[in-house]
């Protein structure tokens, strides 16, 4: 339950907000933060991705458009909360903030924290938070804009981005106006990896101190060094119209792959292929250790239907065979009929078969994996040696609106 304790209001504590430093850290990564930079915010709310309007305590996974390393991993994807909060590698929707130098969020979880307090858009005069892709590669720019996010009971909006640098891996927070959230007074600024409160992965700006401003700019940069080698991982889908991956791209030595296929509607995965060698495990990781070709191979959904005897009455003249239609296929067999039935003699004196049921006889729908339906058809069998004869009994069928055929033979089969 929200209470009024983690209410994003002013406290009047300014007096006693302890001044910031111009730049803090490096922590136990490497990374360091300054607030030494120029503001320049960068509005996306006219041309970005609208996402989360009208949400409380909510989150969106999004793609980032290339491979971005926090604290040694490299991910094609994050998770944005409406709570002035961003997870990579999972989603965090908690709205109470937590001290990073002290606890864990919850999951334990990798988070970027622009502005990490109980916010929402369920408010109204609330709007939604924007994602966009900036620049062109290798220098491109994932800007995330929380755009007039409202705190807790409070009557007006905090705007405010997070920035994701290509290649230099940097990240910068902008706050266009905080004012109505206290200016941090009820929230967390700063960075972490997971273990971070005990194994100081993690680079707090500030903890429910008053002191994020209009007009800041803040960079968290990881430790300088060369830049990694990359190598393209590369996937195509079997056939093409099967399906799509993600997860490929150019991604940094040492890296960890997660590759994902997921097929299009009537197609099921099968397999991967290509030189990381043959699995039917779906996601595929791996360590990117040099370039890689992967091939998602997707099959076809279609139904499989086979016929059968399951039961014999009446006589001689007027033989009634139960035929059962079963669907042992991976889609469904839809309007299924029996067409056509065919008799040949394999053994025995002279035995004439006649098919006295009109084709086509109708089934119905099967469903995938066994559905199955079974009618009467008559067959009447004339001549000396019908009690001993022997047949091969052909069955036609369709489905699909018969853009699905097939046939079955049943032998050795008496009268």
């Amino acid at each position: 339950m929200k209470t009024a304790s983690i209410v994003c209001i002013v406290v009047l504590l300014a007096c006693c907000a302890p001044a910031l430093q111009a730049s803090i850290g490096p922590d136990a990564a490497g990374y360091t933060a300054t607030d030494q930079i120029t503001f320049g915010f960068e509005g996306i709310a006219a041309t970005g991705i609208k996402i989360l309007g009208g949400m409380d305590d909510s989150t969106a996974l999004v793609n980032l458009g290339f491979s971005f390393q926090f604290y040694g991993q490299a991910y094609t994807s994050l998770c944005i909360s409406t709570n002035g909060l961003v997870a990579f590698g999972s989603c965090n929707a908690d709205f109470a903030n937590v001290d990073l130098t002290g606890a864990a969020p919850g999951g334990d979880s990798r988070i970027v924290a622009p502005f990490w307090t109980d916010l929402n858009f369920s408010t109204p005069g609330a709007d939604a938070v924007y994602y966009q892709a900036l620049g062109e590669a290798p220098n491109r720019r994932f800007v995330v804009q929380w755009n007039s996010a409202f705190p807790l009971n409070g009557s007006s909006g905090a705007t405010f981005q997070a920035i994701f640098q290509e290649t230099s891996n940097k990240i910068t927070f902008q706050y266009l106006s905080v004012g109505a959230c206290g200016n941090g007074s009820a929230a967390t600024v700063g960075i972490r990896d997971a273990g971070g409160h005990l194994n100081n992965r993690r680079l707090q700006w500030s903890y429910n101190a008053p002191v994020i401003t209009n007009g800041l700019a803040l960079l968290f940069s990881p430790k300088a060094g060369p830049a990694p080698i990359s190598y393209l991982i590369s996937a195509t889908s079997n056939p093409a119209a099967g399906g799509t991956v993600t997860g490929a791209g150019s991604l940094p030595s040492g890296s960890t792959a997660t590759l994902t296929a997921v097929p299009n509607a009537g197609y099921r995965f099968s397999q991967w292929s290509g030189s990381r060698g043959i699995s039917t495990t779906n996601p595929m990781t791996f360590t990117v250790t040099g370039a890689a070709q992967v091939v998602a191979n997707f099959a076809k959904l279609v139904p499989v239907i086979a016929a059968s005897i399951t039961g014999k009455t009446g006589t001689a003249n007027a033989r009634v065979w139960t035929v059962q239609l079963k669907n042992t296929g991976t889609a469904a067999a839809a309007d299924a009929v029996l067409n056509k039935v065919t008799l040949t003699q394999t053994y025995g004196a002279a035995c004439t078969p006649v098919v006295v049921t009109s084709m086509p006889v109708t089934y119905g729908a099967l469903a995938p994996g066994g559905g199955s339906a079974s009618n009467p058809v008559t067959i009447n069998f004339t001549g000396s040696g019908c009690t001993t004869a022997r047949f091969t009994a052909k069955f036609e069928f369709q489905a699909n609106s018969g853009t699905y055929s097939g046939t079955s033979s049943v032998t050795n089969q008496y009268q």
